[in-house]
């Protein structure tokens, strides 16, 4: 029986005789990967953009079906709400510091303590006439199923000159009591003329 020794060479050889091998194989795969990617590239593109142009034609559709459903939506409701601006069931003439009486189709969705800011427009300044702007809280009212009359006695400004003015008060519900509540503009009042100052 014979003794076969294997030298540190004939071991070297062989590493580096296998480490080819495992190198030409890789360049073959990696030549062989290379062509088939750049014969189906198109393809795999043109697959991904097709899929893309799906996803985002969805999208679309899905958007389309949301806005659809929005609008179709009633419009949410104020904690209050308004038919029209405030009627005068008196004298359309008054004095600077006197009060008006104003007269209101409203519907209470939710009752709210609620901040006013009084405001007059002034039909000669077109305008709100921003000096006779005062806040006042409002009578908390309790909830209505239905439309109902309600009247406001609203103090005209000591220092209001001549001229002729609507009534267009912003409500502003308490944030702790009615925290979804947005602010409420109140559409505008008939027209009313403050007199000439006698003073």
């Amino acid at each position: 029986m014979s003794d076969h020794v294997i030298s540190d060479e004939s071991i070297w050889k062989a590493f580096i005789t296998a480490s080819k091998g495992a190198a030409a194989l890789i360049v073959a795969t990696g030549v062989l990967w290379g062509a088939i990617w750049w014969a189906l590239q198109p393809r795999i593109d043109q697959y991904f953009s097709d899929k893309l142009n799906e996803l985002r034609a969805e999208f679309l559709d899905v958007s389309a079906q949301l806005n659809r459903i929005e609008n179709a939506l009633p419009a949410p409701r104020g904690f209050v709400e308004f038919e029209g601006g405030g009627k005068l069931p008196s004298a359309a003439t008054y004095n600077a510091g006197e009060a008006v009486v104003f007269l209101y189709q409203v519907r209470r969705n939710r009752s709210c303590s609620t901040a006013v800011l009084a405001q007059f427009w002034s039909y000669e300044k077109n305008g709100i006439v921003s000096e006779y702007s005062y806040p006042f809280t409002a009578v908390q009212a309790p909830i209505t199923k239905t439309s109902a009359l309600f009247s406001v006695r609203v103090k005209l400004p000591a220092n209001m000159s001549e001229g002729n003015y609507s009534y267009a008060p912003i409500l502003t519900p308490d944030p702790l009591r009615c925290p979804s509540s947005a602010i409420v503009q109140v559409p505008p009042s008939d027209f009313f003329k403050v007199a000439e100052s006698d003073g």
